[in-house]
């Protein structure tokens, strides 16, 4: 293009057969848009890749490239929010200084780290000896970082030679007791990338991948057939199961797709439950899926560790393994052990992905504490509180029809106070909620209309209370506590 001039990018998927960029020509990929030049790329102006909240641009070129490009990186940050502030990063240009990515200031703090499988370490940027692990005080091409900033970053963006071919790592470590063989590896791409795409090298490595989603403060698992998109610059982790290995993250698996972070879809088949922390609107996924290759036992290839963040945990239990993802040959008639343990939240709910749910299929949670079974595949979530001390092994989860002599029981209301809030769980209606304090003197009182999970504001000193709740036909009492 001519100098002096500006060509802007806002179209969906706009290929070139070749770009020339001169001195003083401009050229943008706007937010959420697409360009792949086929042929030779050459910039000796500026070329910008820009991106915002709502996505970012995407570039793939497959022929020669010449001259730097600006790749931005739009970062969300607020660390006063629990599931807000971390991510997964890495670089899609060369000799990327990390202290680009660095803050300054009051209020305007950041965090950076490595991880460091041989000694499951995080490597603090800010700390000695981050550089010499490291390599250099710049971006591994291929390598994923963690960051997090107390406040958005608008400015940040990779300034450097575009890379333009695909990244091998041969024999990671597999270290016994330290990291078990996970690896923080990295988008080195200016697009997305698409595991499933038959040109990746896995060999040693087992058939999935786990990235972080800030929206939920949880990991998700990668799949060849579930979640399969692995964003721009995104880092994300995987695991080797043999010491000899390799990986190869291939150009052709370069993909348009505008997502900022890892959303997904599943095909039918996929048994997810989510796990939401309803006071604070962070959530964790469970998979039980379907696949021929795996067993009944665990499955060092098909099976998913758990990986903890900061949501509440929900996960299956297999021979003294947390999973995320449990493969099986089928999940007719079959029972799986659930775990569950809370975070800093009280009330949650377990709700299935009706999606993706075989047709006529039957599925029933069980929650042993409470003694009662919900039917999931109704559609409706499972409301329930959780408090510090409860059993890890709370649920169990079936698939079938339930037998007569297994009727499943309406579920209990109840109640809990969190944060000045008072919930009401499980009713359907007016229900007359009392609250009264130990000495019996009622301090609150209120005819609520409810519909599965309702609440309300209440204050009320630091204490223990009880909630005494009637839906009409029955009267239940709570025990709460407020701090």
């Amino acid at each position: 293009m001519e100098d002096g001039g500006t060509l802007r990018i806002n179209g969906d998927d706009v290929t070139v057969a070749s770009l020339t960029v001169d001195l003083g020509g401009t050229v943008e990929i706007e937010e959420g848009k697409s360009l792949t030049v086929s042929g030779a790329f050459s910039n000796s102006g500026t070329f910008t890749i820009k991106s915002d909240a709502t996505g970012t641009g995407s570039l793939i070129t497959n022929g020669t490239i010449a001259g730097n490009i600006i790749a931005q990186r739009y970062v969300a940050g607020d660390w006063s929010a629990n599931n807000s502030g971390w991510h997964l990063i890495s670089s899609p240009v060369a000799a990327q200084a990390i202290s680009g990515f660095t803050t300054a200031g009051d209020g305007n703090g950041y965090d950076f780290y490595g991880y460091n499988e041989a000694t499951n370490t995080w490597m603090n940027y800010k700390a000695g000896g981050f550089e010499a692990w490291n390599g250099s005080a710049n971006f591994v091409v291929g390598r994923g970082y963690s960051i997090s900033y107390q406040i958005n970053q608008t400015g940040k963006q990779f300034t450097g030679a575009l890379n333009n071919s695909a990244v091998t790592f041969n024999n990671l470590s597999l270290t016994a007791g330290q990291g078990q063989g996970w690896h923080l590896v990295g988008n080195p791409f200016a697009s997305a990338i698409d595991w499933s795409n038959v040109n990746w090298v896995k060999t040693g490595f087992n058939d999935y991948a786990k990235v972080w989603q800030g929206s939920t403060s949880s990991y998700k698992d990668v799949t060849d057939d579930y979640s399969n998109i692995i964003p721009s610059a995104n880092g994300f982790w995987v695991k080797a199961s043999n010491a000899a290995n390799t990986l190869t993250i291939p150009t052709q698996a370069r993909t348009h797709n505008s997502l900022n972070w890892l959303k997904s879809s599943a095909p039918i088949g996929y048994i997810i439950l989510t796990a939401v922390d309803v006071e604070n609107n962070m959530s964790q996924e469970c998979i039980i899926r379907m696949k021929d290759e795996s067993t009944d036992g665990f499955d060092e290839s098909f099976d998913a560790p758990f990986m903890a963040g900061n949501a509440p945990q929900i996960y299956t239990t297999l021979e003294n393994k947390a999973l995320s993802m449990n493969s099986v040959p089928s999940y007719a008639n079959k029972t799986f052990e659930l775990g569950f343990v809370k975070n800093i939240a009280s009330v949650f709910t377990i709700q299935l992905n009706m999606d993706n749910v075989p047709e006529g299929e039957v599925i029933t949670l069980t929650d042993k504490k409470l003694n009662q079974a919900f039917e999931l595949t109704k559609g409706l979530a499972y409301e329930f509180t959780s408090e510090p001390g409860d059993d890890p092994n709370r649920f169990q989860l079936h698939f079938g029809a339930v037998g007569v002599d297994e009727a499943i029981p309406a579920t209990t209301i109840a109640a809990y106070v969190s944060n000045n809030m008072l919930y009401v769980l499980n009713a359907q209606g007016k229900v007359q909620v009392d609250v009264l304090d130990l000495a019996g003197r009622m301090v609150y009182s209120q005819n609520m209309q409810t519909e599965g999970i309702s609440s309300t504001p209440v204050n009320l000193p630091a204490g223990v209370y009880v909630v005494r709740l009637n839906d009409g036909q029955t009267t239940r009492a709570n025990k709460v506590i407020v701090q």
